[in-house]
């Protein structure tokens, strides 16, 4: 059993639903009271299998704050079920003013590409939803290609110039190329050449046109307060992405860090992507950053600047790289380290929206893109937004707007444009003619004969799609959402403690004032009410 943060046991606990208006049937949780004000739900996907989690998710957290986030259940083991996992704050170290919560998740999954996401707690910022795409190389999702070679070498180095070329698959419009020229050698992390006969390489290309692509950027978001330079300064900042690249390289099974000598990455840029610098779309000429990513601390190194040319009639750009791991292509700008946004939702109790915040005129890539749950007249803290004018759009939460795609269906219930960097900002949400459903939730352990008020984050999805996304964070047994239907049938899920809990398919009866009282079965008591 790992370390809890007090004494305060996991109970599987039988619920008490009144609902002030419209109630929910059938529902059954692990959950326990409140341990935590400060709270991050993470969401671990694959976007080319939306239907399977991944397997073997695990994580680790690093950083100067690491060691004071707990399981939300109070259990210092941190488990990933079902790719869900949520973090608690221990209370004596919330953020104050000026000096946020700051940490690093490390993200490790079968088969799939590591991960690391940087997290930031600022004063106010209560609760975070992260989602997290997970890419498998062996069956990418839509605007990621993968090219992958196996190579005999002579005298542990390579015999002859290589070249790979991932695929113009899925429709993809971009590509990447690696040069690697003959004689290179190869070095571990410490700076150790290598020795062996067999190299293995994976080139792997993410353009930027697609969500399922984007949102696999390093690090999560498309800003940093860790942009490093050459004399190790480190500053914050935000990209305009025009596609990056992920090189993983074994020799004999032994993890490639470096080359001996600088190989040459080609690749190809969008036409419509937003330059920030120019005020208009990349095009012929223009200077582009080369940036590269630290996995395990989410530092990104200034690596070099290149120009933009045409080959082809296609926008391309050159770079040298001398080492293994993620390299974009991007022009950064500045950002301001905290500021907020006010919301106006005129709704009673708190909701869960879908925020996307765009740098100047660019209104295709989000460089803020996340789940936001929040109650009328709330200033939301918000790190590294771009600092300049910024476009907020504000849409519902609903399951026809996922987390894995900031294309949005539907029109924006929520626009502000202005400086975000002022603290000014304020959207205003339409109504929405819909009835918000309030829920008042007690949990009564028998055989201990008390009731307790939880606090856990619900995910639901439509029956038998099990793509489920976040609901939202009931607080002390009070929730409230218009992101609901009535008389829609749903499933809903908690995860607790590195275990499962599965709400029964549940259908929102438009039953005014009644109330439902639900039984857990003896036998979960007995395992769980101790």
């Amino acid at each position: 059993m790992g370390k809890k943060a007090g004494l305060v046991p996991v109970v599987l606990l039988c619920l008490f639903f009144s609902a002030c208006k419209k109630p929910t049937d059938g529902l059954s949780l692990n959950i326990a009271p409140q341990l935590f004000e400060y709270t991050v739900a993470l969401q671990f996907y694959n976007a080319a299998d939306l239907a399977h989690t991944p397997t073997g998710v695990n994580i680790r957290l690093s950083g100067k704050d690491a060691g004071s986030m707990y399981e939300i259940s109070g259990n210092k083991k941190l488990t990933v079920v079902d790719g869900f996992i949520s973090l608690g704050l221990l209370a004596d170290r919330n953020p104050d003013p000026g000096n946020p919560i700051q940490f690093t998740v490390e993200v490790t999954a079968t088969g799939c590409l590591p991960v690391t996401v940087p997290v930031t707690i600022l004063n106010g910022q209560l609760v975070q939803f992260i989602p997290v795409e997970l890419v498998n190389p062996s069956a990418p999702p839509a605007g990621v290609s993968v090219k992958r070679a196996s190579i005999s070498l002579a005298g542990n180095a390579l015999p002859e110039a290589t070249t790979l070329i991932t695929p113009s698959t899925q429709g993809k419009q971009e590509s990447a190329i690696l040069n690697l020229p003959a004689g290179l050698k190869f070095k571990d992390e410490a700076g150790n050449t290598l020795s062996g006969s067999t190299l293995s390489l994976t080139l792997v290309h993410f353009d930027a046109r697609t969500a399922a692509a984007l949102d696999a950027f390093p690090g999560g978001q498309r800003s940093t307060n860790l942009l490093r330079d050459a004399q190790n300064n480190t500053s914050s900042a935000f990209f305009q992405t025009a596609g990056f690249v992920y090189l993983l390289a074994t020799l004999d099974g032994k993890n490639v860090a470096t080359f001996t000598n600088s190989a040459v990455v080609t690749m190809g840029v969008n036409n419509q992507q937003w330059n920030p610098a120019a005020g208009r779309n990349f095009a012929d000429g223009d200077s582009i950053g080369v940036f590269r990513f630290t996995q395990g601390t989410a530092i990104w190194n200034i690596a070099a600047a290149t120009k933009i040319s045409t080959s082809n009639a296609k926008l391309i750009a050159q770079f040298n790289i001398n080492r293994t791991g993620a390299h974009t292509l991007a022009r950064s700008g500045n950002v301001c380290n905290a500021t907020s946004i006010r919301f106006n939702t005129g709704i009673a109790g708190t909701e869960v929206f879908r925020m996307d915040v765009f740098a100047g005129n660019d209104q295709f890539t989000p460089v803020y893109s996340r789940q936001v749950q929040v109650a009328d007249q709330e200033s939301l803290p918000l790190a590294n937004l771009p600092a300049g004018n910024v476009t907020v759009k504000v849409y519902p939460s609903g399951l026809d707007n996922p987390v894995y795609n900031f294309m949005k269906h539907g029109q924006a219930i929520g626009v502000w444009t202005g400086n975000a960097c002022s603290g000014s900002g304020s959207v205003t949400i339409d109504p929405q003619n819909k009835e918000p459903l309030y829920f008042d939730i007690e949990g009564y352990c028998s055989n201990k004969k008390t009731y307790i008020r939880p606090t856990f984050y619900v995910l639901y999805a439509l029956p038998h799609t099990n793509q489920f996304q976040m609901l939202g964070l009931v607080r002390d047994g009070r929730f409230s959402t218009q992101n609901l239907d009535v008389n829609t049938t749903y499933d809903f899920k908690v995860i607790w403690g590195g275990n499962r809990s599965t709400l029964v398919t549940g259908k929102l009866a438009d039953r005014p004032g009644n109330q439902v009282t639900v039984i857990v079965p003896k036998s979960e008591e007995a395992s769980f009410c101790n």
